[in-house]
């Protein structure tokens, strides 16, 4: 159908009243959403992955050669057969029997008792020191520890007598009543006094200023050599270093632990208790009972044991030798499964509505982006509210040089019950003018309007561009829902409203360049319809490699293989006026209840 016929069609359905309305549009397409959520979501369930494995499996070789398999069985070709026959042949093996005899007896409970006894473990760790080399290198170590202490200790005294007279004569004259007047002369202020000079207490400074003596404790008093020896004093003169000649005293073998570890040795040896528990752990029969608790054997005797008395075991026995015993096994569990699935509501409707025609859009094309305004302010991570060129070069708005109003950084902009309204408003402001010819200068504008645009969230290539959008009457009023590059061209308006009549909207596309008129290519339509000022109309772009096609709430109107851009676009949603209006008709408004792409899989 030519876009001429389907120009004539969209009139006559709209004058017939026969054009379908939008809330019905929507419900119907909320509808097939919905169903086709559900069959998505019955789709990847665990239910239906479970029914479809079960199915292949049900209706395989394997569960029926399975279900032969399990009837078949006998107990004694069993594994829990042979595990019963093999414990019967190790109740009767030599080792298994004097260890099952042993491990009961009065003796090893007695062992027991006293291997982890203190006065056991005591002994074995005194009869392991005092019955090796240990003692002697104790006692030998103790005497070398007594020397080499008493000698440092010693040492020390030697060198701190040493240290004492060798600076004697810096501690005299430390303490001199000279120096002491020398000190306190100094900080007297009379050495500044030119009428104290033949004072004696002056000449007597002067003279122990000048001395020997002086010059040399001045050279020692700050040497580490002093420091030194001041430590070393402080040390020697402390309890610490007069505590040691007693230390070394009692660093003798009698007054150490080991002393008395010897005593408490040579009592536990005399205990009745420890002897019992030693002829034990050497005889015989404790060697063959730790013979058998390391051996291989045991613990099989053990495993098979603990088997043979579980529940496995005896539920394992008593399948074996149920005569039907496939009900009894996880495949027939299965066969259930599959039959009790397969007649839940949930897969019945899934494959009487999966190929259904009406889930094709759904099947087709996949959401890349949607705002229906459901928060409190616009979402500044999807919409740009000036050009994107004027954001990205200028750091500002700016409008066309065709437009009558400045286009507001989100002033005119209202959110309220899930609605996005741009207001164009009768006011003044300053701003700037985009000329293709004079380039950005500054005017003043009386009017203010505004505008959305995806330029840094989205842009696509191909796809279904939709929103759903009432507009008010009012010309010179122009409302607009287009996309663009970061150039001026291509350009397509996915509808464009600036006639005076409201049942009249724009549908155009432009490409080429702009800025040589003879390559410039533009394909306007203008498309009769309803009141669209009345209410919310769907309108939508299809576009694929080399077709372009309008639709207005899923009506086609105009289909184009004209102009049809290769690259990305996004989309931009404005509002403004084209001539001086009268204050009665604004604010004019523009409502935009939601705003999606779709992208083919």
């Amino acid at each position: 159908m030519n876009n001429i016929l389907l120009k004539i069609r969209f009139s006559l359905l709209s004058k017939l009243g026969m054009l379908p309305k939008t809330s019905v549009v929507e419900e119907k397409e909320q509808q097939i959403l919905d169903e086709y959520k559900s069959l998505k979501a019955i789709e990847n369930s665990d239910e239906m992955k479970r029914f479809q494995d079960l199915h292949e499996f049900v209706h395989s070789d394997e569960f029926k050669q399975r279900k032969k398999e399990i009837n078949s069985q006998k107990y004694e070709d069993t594994e829990a057969y042979k595990k019963e026959q093999r414990l019967n042949e190790l109740s009767k093996d030599p080792l298994i029997k004097t260890y099952l005899k042993v491990k009961d007896s009065n003796e090893l409970e007695h062992y027991n008792q006293m291997k982890n006894s203190t006065e056991l473990n005591s002994f074995h760790e005194l009869d392991s020191f005092f019955n090796s080399s240990a003692l002697k290198d104790f006692k030998a170590e103790l005497e070398e520890k007594r020397k080499a202490k008493k000698k440092a200790y010693h040492d020390t005294l030697k060198k701190y007598r040493k240290l004492q007279k060798k600076y004697k004569w810096f501690y005299d004259f430390h303490n001199s009543e000279e120096l002491a007047f020398y000190e306190q002369f100094t900080n007297s202020g009379k050495l500044d006094d030119e009428q104290s000079k033949k004072d004696p207490e002056v000449k007597r400074f002067n003279k122990i200023a000048n001395s020997s003596k002086l010059k040399r404790y001045n050279d020692v008093k700050d040497s580490k050599e002093i420091k030194d020896y001041e430590e070393l004093h402080d040390y020697v003169n402390s309890a610490e270093f007069k505590n040691i000649p007693d230390e070394i005293e009692k660093l003798v073998y009698k007054n150490t632990q080991e002393y008395e570890n010897q005593k408490e040795y040579e009592k536990l040896k005399k205990s009745k208790e420890i002897k019992d528990a030693l002829k034990f752990e050497n005889s015989k029969k404790y060697e063959l009972y730790t013979t058998a608790l390391a051996s291989d054997k045991l613990k099989e005797y053990n495993e098979l044991k603990d088997y043979v008395e579980s529940d496995d075991f005896k539920k394992t026995k008593e399948y074996m030798n149920t005569k039907d015993k496939f009900k009894l096994s996880d495949e027939y569990k299965d066969l259930q499964e599959y039959k009790q699935l397969g007649n839940s509501d949930k897969i019945k409707w899934y494959y009487k509505h999966k190929d259904d025609k009406k889930f094709d859009f759904y099947k087709k094309w996949r959401n890349t982006f949607y705002d229906d305004f459901d928060k409190t302010e616009l979402d500044n991570e999807k919409w740009l509210t000036q050009y994107y060129l004027g954001k990205k070069f200028l750091k500002e708005g700016y409008s066309q040089a065709t437009d009558q109003q400045l286009f507001t950084n989100g002033e005119n902009l209202n959110i309220g019950n899930s609605i996005l309204t741009i207001l164009t408003q009768k006011e003044e402001a300053n701003g700037k003018i985009w000329h293709p010819r004079f380039g950005f200068y500054p005017t003043k504008f009386q009017y203010t309007s505004g505008l959305i645009n995806t330029a840094e969230s989205f842009r696509q290539q191909y796809g279904i561009f939709r929103a759903k959008i009432k507009i008010d009457n009012g010309y010179p009023l122009k409302h607009g829902f287009w996309m663009v590059p970061d150039r001026i061209s291509p350009e397509i308006d996915i509808f464009s409203f600036d006639k005076k009549s409201p049942r009249k909207v724009n549908l155009n596309n432009y490409w080429g360049e702009f800025n040589a008129q003879e390559k410039v290519g533009i394909e306007k339509s203008t498309l009769s319809g309803p009141d669209f000022s009345n209410d919310y109309y769907i309108f939508s772009l299809e576009w694929k490699p080399g077709q372009l096609l309008w639709k207005i709430n899923g009506i086609t109107v105009k289909k184009t293989t004209k102009g049809v851009p290769e690259e990305p676009l996004y989309m931009i949603i404005n509002s403004g006026v084209q001539a001086d209006t009268d204050e009665d008709k604004l604010p004019g408004k523009m409502h935009i209840d939601w705003v999606e792409a779709y992208q083919e899989n």
